[in-house]
């Protein structure tokens, strides 16, 4: 499921489609689909909602994991030549999408009704095991965020600077469950596997803050149990403990102090913030 342009898509893998809601129907309560945006063909995907269309993964069998833009009426004006590899992780910003693929990070742009793309490496050190797998960010910010790694083979978090190409690299000292960006771009969060909230400079990758937010400490090898998520929401940003059912609230400008606990009764496995 991803957010842009005023939408949110969500692919379906198994039948290549995207069924697109528009916030303007959110708004009113709607959960209608407003448009419904089709791949060539069934495929592990996405659909990205710019620049009143979508660009949308091309199957591997017949595209080499390729993408190409959409318009609103399922015209394909473009292929992009950059080819992406195992897409595993995508992101949109007003003026840029881009995607974790195994050989790089692909970055398309949008410009003047024309678009430009380009492959763009990780960082050192950074491989198959510890790529990014998704990418976190906010309309009108150039930095996005992403875990380096799933957790079993986590090697910290990533920030990506799409005005620079420029990649920093933050070794954190457990494994990083979820990571998200302040709505400024000047700070980033994450939720690390012993239990603590930290909070980052986004551009030194100093830590500023961190506070204990989880009951107790989560084990990634435990594949069957609920990793906790973030979300941010104005000036605080919220941790779900799914082992205690609860959520924390953080005041990340207040030395990441955790203003309360929420009991919710579930493990919540996804966090959304709404009325803000």
């Amino acid at each position: 499921m991803i957010e842009g342009d005023d939408k949110v898509a969500t692919f379906f893998d198994g039948d290549g489609v995207a069924r697109v809601i528009d916030f303007a129907a959110l708004r009113k309560d709607s959960i209608d689909v407003g448009t419904v945006v089709r791949a060539d063909a069934p495929h592990h995907g996405v659909a990205l909602p710019i620049a009143d269309g979508f660009v949308v993964s091309h199957s591997a069998a017949t595209g080499a994991g390729t993408l190409e833009f959409h318009t609103a009426d399922g015209a394909v004006p473009q292929r992009f030549d950059t080819a992406c590899p195992n897409l595993n992780g995508a992101a949109v910003s007003d003026t840029h999408v881009l995607g974790a693929c195994e050989d790089g990070l692909f970055l398309a742009t949008a410009g003047d009704g024309t678009w430009t793309s380009e492959k763009v490496a990780y960082p050192a050190g950074i491989g198959a095991a510890t790529r990014p797998s998704a990418l976190r960010g906010h309309d009108g910010l150039p930095l996005h965020v992403a875990t380096a790694g799933p957790a079993a083979t986590n090697d910290g978090l990533l920030v990506f600077d799409a005005r620079t190409r420029g990649w920093t690299h933050v070794r954190t000292p457990d494994r990083a469950l979820d990571v998200a960006l302040a709505g400024d771009g000047r700070s980033v969060f994450a939720v690390l596997a012993d239990g603590t909230f930290r909070v980052y400079d986004a551009q030194s990758g100093a830590e500023t803050a961190s506070s204990r937010v989880l009951a107790h400490p989560h084990d990634p090898s435990q594949a069957s149990s609920t990793p906790p998520v973030i979300v941010v929401g104005g000036t605080r940003a919220y941790v779900s403990d799914p082992a205690s059912k609860s959520v924390a609230e953080i005041d990340f400008r207040d030395n990441a102090r955790v203003a309360r606990i929420l009991d919710v009764g579930v493990s919540a496995s996804t966090l959304g913030v709404v009325g803000l």
